[in-house]
């Protein structure tokens, strides 16, 4: 079980995730199951904040895990750019377009406030853009751009927003 962000979570929310982590579990039921919580920063400090309830810091803080800002791990955009690529493509039943130097160069100069989320909404704007299977920069965000946005040239074609991502097709 994944739980992101669960310092954002409602107070009453990680109360229910906690009552259910504390019933017991009967013997058919097998291993308890592995449960990872994410958390913006230190559990211990949200909990003294109040947007992490002090039970949940006190049951899954011992086991912190620091990953540091997608910004500061720029080695890592390249492939999880590219795993994002291949899984937006096949959602769109495309071909796998091919990342330029300039994206990869563009992707890693990015500040990604908002880390591989952000990062993974970029490329999946570029890729429903994507003419000739090619992603360059230009299809890209930069700092002051939205994702997908143009930064020179002619604009992107116009997209039909009233079908889902998985309908845009060639």
């Amino acid at each position: 079980l994944l739980l992101c962000d669960a310092d954002q979570m409602p107070r009453g929310l990680q109360a229910a995730v906690l009552d259910a982590l504390r019933r017991p579990r009967s013997v058919d039921a097998g291993a308890a199951p592995l449960v990872v919580v994410t958390v913006e920063g230190d559990p211990e400090r949200a909990a003294q904040a109040g947007t992490l309830h002090p039970d949940l810091a006190a049951r899954f803080g011992a086991r912190v895990v620091t990953v540091p800002p997608l910004a500061e791990r720029t080695e890592d955009v390249p492939a999880l750019a590219a795993r994002f690529v291949e899984a937006a493509a096949a959602e769109l039943g495309r071909r796998t377009p091919e990342l330029t130097a300039r994206a990869v160069d563009r992707l890693r100069a990015l500040p990604w406030r908002g880390n591989v989320r952000e990062l993974k909404a970029a490329v999946e704007g570029a890729v429903a853009l994507a003419p000739g299977g090619i992603i360059d920069a230009d299809l890209l965000p930069t700092d002051a751009a939205p994702p997908g946005a143009a930064t020179g040239g002619s604009p992107p074609p116009a997209i039909d927003l009233s079908v889902g991502f998985a309908e845009l097709k060639d």
